[in-house]
């Protein structure tokens, strides 16, 4: 099981690596980025699919790669820790490569997450308790309104994003850091320990590293 994860993680990598590679050698050529990131979409739903087979929704917890804990809102929030470090790390690539097509994969993204919550509060993960139902409604409903506040707005709040000051981008940066740090603690099962000593490592790690990046 771990070789099998560890094969996972390290052909994504190698996916992101080599799409950032082919278009910083492309000089950014606008038609080859749109081209790549078609690619590196599908390539994204061959690994979702794959990584979505180790679900403990759908597999024995012995062969799952995550837990899910109903009693945990963020478990509730994040049943698919995969699928969001996935979404987060392709997402990222897409803001240097083709910003336009960032938007429009955030956007898919929104809308996907805002039908499976809702579709979960309904069955499923609500695990039969209406406290459970409502938060997955309620959180539900605020990602089909930020898919429809994006899918509106979405050129006019990325002009507003570039004019921020720049504590609000390392405050980004920084919930950025959070959320992946969070995500690869819940795919590592690990002791409490050794989860917060790696994910406050990493979480450090990418939190400078966004430093850096701005200007």
């Amino acid at each position: 099981m771990t070789r099998t994860r560890v094969l996972f993680w390290s052909g994504w990598l190698l996916v992101l690596l080599a799409g950032a590679a082919i278009a910083y050698f492309s000089h950014f050529d606008a038609s080859v980025c749109r081209h790549l990131a078609i690619g590196l979409v599908l390539i994204y739903f061959v690994f979702t699919w794959l990584a979505t087979g180790f679900s403990p929704l759908l597999v024995a917890s012995g062969k799952s790669w995550w837990k899910v804990d109903t009693s945990r809102k963020m478990h509730l929030l994040i049943s698919n820790p995969a699928r969001l470090l996935l979404s987060l790390s392709l997402l990222m690539v897409f803001s240097l490569v083709d910003i336009g097509f960032a938007l429009v994969f955030l956007n898919f993204l929104l809308f996907h997450e805002s039908f499976l919550l809702i579709n979960y509060s309904i069955a499923g993960l609500s695990a039969g308790s209406r406290n459970n139902a409502a938060f997955l409604g309620v959180a539900g409903i605020i990602f089909l309104l930020l898919f429809a506040i994006n899918l509106l707005y979405g050129p006019m709040l990325f002009r507003i994003l570039l004019e921020l000051p720049q504590w609000l981008y390392l405050l980004l940066c920084f919930g950025m850091a959070l959320l992946i740090s969070y995500t690869v603690s819940r795919l590592l099962n690990l002791t409490v320990a050794k989860v917060k000593l790696i994910s406050g490592s990493l979480l450090l790690v990418l939190f400078f590293n966004g430093c850096l990046l701005l200007p």
